[in-house]
């Protein structure tokens, strides 16, 4: 006579069964970080002690941290500038675009609803940024220079 395992039952065995493995490569993830962590601040020790070897005198607690590397926009790289010529290839040809419109078109390619403000004062930044450096290139064309109060406008170069 063979004992019947309920679907149900074996559903649960299953469950559990996966998060273990689940926990147990985090363990061993963690395990290997922790290892290179560990030669990280090995190699760091002999760096410091000659850092305050130096002729100058500094030592090496005093210097600053570098940022880590993140991405500004929130968009992958190069996309930017890709919604960038979209927008102003999709505006007629005379007519030009504030850095305002264009930025609602590029925070459309994320979604908008999950910008905090934060995210959309780095985002208006970086268009900013990308339009003028795109005008100083001549890839686009900067029809007016804003100010303080008014949106610099942008164009797409006229094609021959």
């Amino acid at each position: 006579m063979t004992i019947v395992t309920p679907s149900s039952l074996k559903w649960l065995i299953n469950q559990y069964q996966s998060r273990q493995r689940q926990v147990r490569e985090i363990e061993e993830h963690i395990y290997a970080l922790l290892l290179e962590k560990q030669k990280i601040l090995a190699e760091l020790e002999p760096l410091a002690k000659v850092i305050e070897i130096h002729e100058i005198p500094i030592f090496a607690n005093d210097t600053p941290n570098l940022r880590s590397k993140g991405k500004h926009s929130g968009l992958p790289y190069g996309e930017l500038t890709r919604q960038i010529y979209q927008y102003l290839r999709s505006t007629v040809a005379e007519r030009d675009a504030t850095v305002t419109e264009i930025f609602y078109h590029c925070s459309q390619a994320l979604d908008a609803n999950e910008l905090s403000d934060v995210s959309r004062k780095l985002l208006l930044k970086s268009v900013r940024k990308q339009l003028r450096n795109l005008a100083y290139k001549g890839r686009i064309e900067m029809t007016f220079a804003g100010t303080n109060f008014v949106d610099s406008r942008y164009r797409a170069k006229k094609r021959k």
